[in-house]
């Protein structure tokens, strides 16, 4: 979302800031991995989504900006993105199953992201299918693998019973 926010021709600052701000915390998490650990992975993770994170702001500030999007590549990197939240979805809820426990997940963390599923899908909706299809697309289905996450909590509780 927010590499399309900065390809659409008005720069969408809704899609956009917010995951400034997401993906600075990321870095700082990935930095204090780093720094505990010390070692040429976490550099490397480090430094890799750093240069990313810097190329992609430069890249917003281009006048070529608009290319992925007018090109529909921005619209490819949307789908591929919600395939792979599904394909990661569908393997934490296959360990769920198997282990019979959430482990380390966090329901009320899976209930602010079906919160903010929401609001973007009421966002894309308020954008019109025409160009907000894509924020549909991907906080729809985010929207139901929370849940289905969500419901693994219930059934975790329901199957320890027995």
């Amino acid at each position: 979302m927010f590499f399309y926010g900065i390809t659409l021709e008005y720069f969408n600052h809704y899609l956009v800031w917010p995951r400034v701000f997401a993906i600075s915390l990321i870095l700082i998490i990935i930095y204090e991995i780093w720094n505990d650990r010390r070692d040429k992975m976490s550099l490397f993770v480090f430094c890799t989504v750093t240069l990313l994170f810097i190329g992609s702001i430069l890249f917003g500030l281009s006048p070529f900006r608009t290319i992925f999007h007018i090109s529909g590549i921005s619209h490819i990197l949307v789908v591929l993105s919600t395939l792979l939240l599904v394909q990661g979805t569908w393997h934490q809820v296959l360990k769920i199953r198997r282990s019979r426990t959430t482990g380390a997940l966090s329901l009320q963390m899976h209930q602010l992201f079906a919160l903010k599923d929401i609001f973007s899908l009421l966002f894309g909706l308020a954008i019109g299918l025409k160009y907000g299809w894509p924020i549909i697309l991907m906080h729809f289905i985010s929207l139901i693998v929370q849940l289905v996450t969500m419901y693994h909590f219930h059934w975790v509780k329901t199957v320890s019973k027995n």
